[in-house]
């Protein structure tokens, strides 16, 4: 069990490119923040508790080939908080992932970029307060195809919050 913003791989770089293949992250954990990554510019000093005042992003986040099992963490991205322009996520599986404590799990990917893909990702029994799915906040343009998502326990799979009206979709 990690008290840092990860609880297996932090990669914190404002000019930054973060290549993330073929990984199993299984029982990763953080009591402070995300059970596995922690993507961001800079480290945003408002965290765990920050939501959408990332201003510094990575130029770009690739996770493809990649599960998650039995992982948990703490608050907004409690298994991944990614802050980068460009996020592609890949054939990612995140499996049987929930929050530490049953408290502000806010959601399970915590994704912030200018341009966001995704295909097949597969979500299956995500545990969660408020999103066990994907925050997509502030984020441009995102596209997403062939999602499985499968027995959540939250208020919502997937929410959105407006890059600049501060609305949640």
């Amino acid at each position: 069990l990690s008290n840092q913003h990860a609880g297996a791989i932090k990669f914190i770089n404002e000019q930054g490119r973060v290549y993330i293949r073929e990984t199993s992250f299984i029982s990763c954990s953080s009591s402070f923040q995300s059970a596995a990554l922690y993507v961001n510019g800079r480290v945003n000093p408002n965290d765990p508790n920050s939501r959408y005042d990332d201003y510094y992003y990575t130029t770009k986040c690739e996770i493809t080939y990649c599960c998650f099992n039995n992982c948990s963490g703490h608050t907004c991205g409690f298994v991944s908080k990614i802050v980068s322009k460009t996020i592609i996520l890949n054939n990612n599986y995140l499996l049987d992932c929930k929050t530490l404590f049953n408290n502000n799990g806010y959601a399970s990917l915590y994704i912030q970029g200018n341009q966001v893909s995704s295909e097949y990702l597969n979500l299956t029994k995500i545990k969660g307060s408020y999103t066990s799915g994907i925050l997509l906040a502030k984020t441009t343009n995102a596209s997403f195809q062939f999602q499985t998502c499968v027995e959540h326990s939250s208020r919502c799979l997937t929410s959105s919050i407006s890059p600049s009206k501060g609305q949640y979709y």
